[in-house]
């Protein structure tokens, strides 16, 4: 028994309003991450110009940079991840004003050491979690 036109049409819309729906709750949940922890789209934004910058490198033929940028996105990424673990971790939880300090805090920290690459920054998000 083949689908007919107006079934097809029918299954089609509801497919789209649900995708719709998906991606405007994706939208939501992601301005209220950006809103709660402004690091994470200075982090976005950072990983989206180093693989722009990747991508040129990749055109130009430049093994050496691409490496270094493929560390600087894996460090980001992991930046990335413990902010959102820390975030899940209280999402269920009211956030007062003196929290969302911290979180800007632990932030700013995690920012730093991420740029020096060392074991240190896995210990400290470590530390933060807990």
């Amino acid at each position: 028994m083949a689908l007919q036109n107006f079934q097809y049409d029918t299954i089609m819309r509801e497919y789209s309003r649900r995708q719709s729906e998906v991606q405007r709750a994706l939208e939501e949940r992601r301005k209220e991450a950006y809103t709660r922890v402004p690091r994470l789209l200075e982090i976005d934004q950072e990983i989206a110009s180093l693989s722009a910058r990747k991508a040129r490198a990749l055109l130009l033929g430049q093994p050496a940079s691409i490496e270094e940028l493929r560390e600087e996105v894996a460090a980001l990424a992991n930046e990335r991840i413990s902010l959102l673990n820390i975030l899940t971790a209280t999402a269920n939880a009211p956030v007062s004003k003196k929290q969302r300090s911290s979180f800007f805090i632990h932030s700013q920290i995690l920012q730093r050491f991420s740029k020096k690459k060392t074991l240190s920054t896995f210990l400290l998000t470590g530390i933060l979690i807990q």
